[in-house]
């Protein structure tokens, strides 16, 4: 493989050589530095090969040498496709968050849907269930935003129905148990900047999942809210 993008480095009639791998900058790519080199990073998720992958709309991230740079642009926008251009030094972080809201998605969807086996129902079935739900709250989110988007018993302080929550919750592996918790908690945190359910409220929720100690419930709670930051990587 380092031989071949060497070759071609040398001998190409194209103005530089890019990558579309989503972590590596200029230096990934390093058998090519004798062309300008960047690298294009379509934020898709394409789980098989086909020929009929649509990419307009789909945000391309872009870093590399200003001159393979500009080539690259005029490319994603020939496509319909979003160029944008991430620092060299957050793209770690720009495709850990791709890896977060993309690949873990698909764990916890897994998660989900073994979690049926209780009702009888295969990962199929449970997929076939619950996807209008999901298809709906993704549709939310894009259109809402997550903090009005949240709904269920937490953004409402339901307590009644959250302990009927924590019974059931003792059927299902503990990894999935942590993972109901941990997210539980955050959603507690979106209520809270929703302004749907108290602090009180908040805390009472914490300490029934035993997210945290009752004595700092709601001071965790209020904190880690990163609203109103500014964004440093597309700003």
């Amino acid at each position: 493989m380092s031989s071949s993008p060497r070759r071609t480095a040398r001998s190409s009639r194209w103005p530089g050589s890019s990558h579309a791998h989503g972590w590596p900058g200029r230096d990934g790519s390093s058998p090519i530095r004798a062309a300008p080199v960047a690298s294009i990073h379509p934020l898709a998720s394409v789980a098989a090969p086909r020929p009929d992958v649509e990419f307009r709309g789909t945000p391309f991230a872009i870093e590399g040498a200003p001159k393979a740079v500009r080539v690259l642009r005029g490319m994603v926008l020939d496509i319909g496709g979003l160029p944008v251009t991430i620092p060299r030094e957050a793209k770690a972080l720009y495709h850990l968050i791709a890896c977060i809201l993309s690949n873990d998605l698909v764990a916890f969807l897994a998660c989900g849907f073994e979690s049926a086996r209780g009702l009888g129902l295969g990962p199929r079935q449970a997929a076939r269930l619950y996807l209008p739900l999901i298809r709906g709250t993704v549709e939310n989110v894009a259109g809402l935003g997550p903090v009005k988007a949240l709904t269920g018993p937490v953004s409402r302080g339901d307590i009644a129905t959250l302990r009927l929550h924590t019974e059931a919750l003792r059927t299902l592996p503990a990894d999935v148990r942590r993972l109901h918790r941990i997210l539980a908690l955050r959603s507690a945190r979106l209520a809270l900047q929703a302004r749907t359910i108290t602090p009180e409220l908040a805390a009472r929720t914490a300490r029934l999942l035993g997210a945290l100690p009752s004595s700092r419930c709601s001071g965790k709670l209020h904190s880690g809210n990163a609203e109103g930051r500014q964004s440093t990587v597309f700003g």
